[in-house]
């Protein structure tokens, strides 16, 4: 039997995918290993170059596709199928260390092999990424990845807001007995893995994280990217506390009389506003990301993507949104 099973969601990255994959396939003891690739609509041509890349790397990995329904939907997909008592879900821009991994299957094997225990750990930015001004920017502001910190222990508990589907494992019997699947209203690759660690937690889940357990993310960014990540996220925020309205204090807003209302903070609300947002977006469009930021640019960018998190909050999701 499979001592753990790997979920891999992807789609049009074929790329992506190949350098991942490779990277697993060179462990040790990988036919212990089950890996399940969902394909989540891909154009044919992308589908097929993923399904050969694929059968190149281990004619044994998994491959499914599925029609264009969000990485939930391809999760809940994989976590069907899965055969594996421990169910590790990751990215197809991640790498994974051998080291992680072993990690990942001593803790559910140990100390917390009990059903209810799961475990994550950092998300790193791999060195290959060139635009490190960036990145430098984004780990301060906890922009891309929140990490946690013990000074006492390696390993200790956290709770749903560090719930990442790049790095994280969980027992299939937990989830199957609890009914607990990813929630496929939400189109994005965005808070859907949060939102199910609430309600995993509300159910018991202890969530522990491990500071010797890191991944590498391996996706190059631009400011582009950033705010059109910055514009899903909002939106799929704005699910989130459409269900669990309880929480929207902790995410800064208001939930009075059906309606959300950002709270109130006349500073923020100055700098975060349009102009702020063009000036710049038009600073930063041709930046490499190389550099580093000053104060005063960090300040800009910081505000650019604020105002465009709110602009997604405040939009909402539309019907079919996410599938294209």
């Amino acid at each position: 039997m499979k001592r753990i099973s790997i979920i891999i969601p992807t789609k049009n990255r074929p790329g992506f995918l190949m350098k991942s994959l490779h990277n697993i396939e060179k462990f040790q003891n990988s036919e212990e290993l089950e890996m399940i690739v969902v394909d989540d609509g891909s154009t044919r041509q992308m589908a097929h170059k993923n399904m050969e890349v694929c059968k190149n790397i281990n004619e044994g990995i998994k491959y499914l596709f599925i029609e264009g329904r969000g990485p939930a939907s391809a999760r809940n997909m994989a976590i069907r199928i899965s055969e594996a008592p421990i169910l590790f879900f990751t990215g197809d821009d991640i790498i994974i260390p051998q080291s992680t991994l072993e990690e990942h299957l001593r803790f559910h094997k140990d100390k917390y092999k009990e059903n209810f225990f799961a475990m994550t750990g950092p998300i790193e930015w791999d060195n290959s990424i060139k635009a490190k001004g960036i990145l430098d920017f984004l780990d301060s502001g906890n922009f891309q990845f929140k990490k946690d910190v013990d000074a006492k222990n390696d390993v200790f508990e956290t709770d749903f807001n560090l719930f990442y589907s790049s790095n994280l494992s969980v027992k299939r019997s937990f989830l199957i007995s609890e009914n607990l699947f990813f929630d496929e209203r939400f189109p994005f690759a965005a808070w859907e893995d949060i939102e199910l660690g609430y309600r995993c937690q509300k159910k018991g889940m202890k969530i522990l994280y491990n500071n010797n357990a890191p991944v590498y993310h391996f996706h190059e960014q631009t400011i582009s990217n950033l705010v059109e990540r910055m514009v899903k996220s909002g939106k799929s925020l704005r699910i989130f506390l459409e269900k669990w309205p309880e929480l929207s204090e902790s995410f800064g807003y208001s939930f009075k009389g059906n309606r959300f209302r950002r709270k109130k903070n006349f500073l923020k609300a100055l700098m975060r506003n349009r102009y702020i947002a063009s000036l710049a977006r038009r600073r930063f469009l041709n930046s490499s990301g190389q550099e580093e930021l000053n104060h005063i640019s960090a300040f800009c960018l910081k505000n650019m993507l604020f105002y465009h998190f709110h602009k997604g909050f405040m939009e909402g999701c539309q019907r079919g949104e996410g599938n294209a």
